[in-house]
């Protein structure tokens, strides 16, 4: 809502409940509660604030005219960005589709566009089929101790630190009741 709505709805208000208004400090306060946030803090800010309907009007439209200009800015900002990003790509592009052609002519041995199903890494494919040896994740107990070191729970038949939560309704991470908001598991 701009500040000349806010104005008018606050004069609407005011007329319909001339007994809840009863001083121009409460006029104020009521006022700053019917602007957006950003202009009743631009309005409130600074050593001394509004004391007259009048002031507190002047300063939220100017508050109002900064703010809207500065978001203009700002768009006027990220849409040179977004161009100057779409130009580079074209251009790019371009470049890439004019050194291409140079690019095969020099090497005959250069494949033409890739064929559907044709996407093999180069390298090393005497291991075809087979998984390759990525690092095993580390446990949740990080590098506190080795999960095999713990004793078997007699109860859940696990090895785990602690007592055993198996039946209980507490989260197994933190310790918390699962239902209460506490518990972040």
């Amino acid at each position: 809502m701009t500040v000349m709505e806010a104005v008018k709805k606050f004069e609407q208000l005011s007329r319909l409940c001339p007994n809840l208004i009863t001083s121009e400090t409460e006029k104020v306060r009521l006022m700053m509660k019917m602007f957006r946030t950003d202009i009743a803090r631009q309005v409130s800010a600074g050593n001394s604030p509004p004391v007259t309907v009048s002031d507190c009007i002047e300063r939220a439209l100017r508050a109002e005219y900064w703010i809207n200009r500065d978001k203009e800015a700002r768009a006027q900002f990220y849409k040179s960005k977004k161009e100057e990003k779409a130009l580079a790509k074209t251009n790019q592009s371009r470049q890439s589709t004019e050194a291409k052609p140079q690019a095969q002519a020099s090497n005959p041995n250069a494949q033409g566009p890739r064929q559907p199903g044709n996407n093999k890494r180069k390298g090393n494919f005497n291991n075809q089929g087979q998984q390759r040896n990525f690092p095993q994740k580390r446990n949740n107990q990080g590098n506190e101790r080795d999960n095999n070191s713990y004793p078997q729970c007699n109860k859940c038949g696990k090895k785990h630190p602690g007592v055993c939560r198996q039946g209980t309704n507490t989260c197994y991470v933190c310790g918390y009741n699962r239902r209460s908001t506490d518990c972040p598991g």
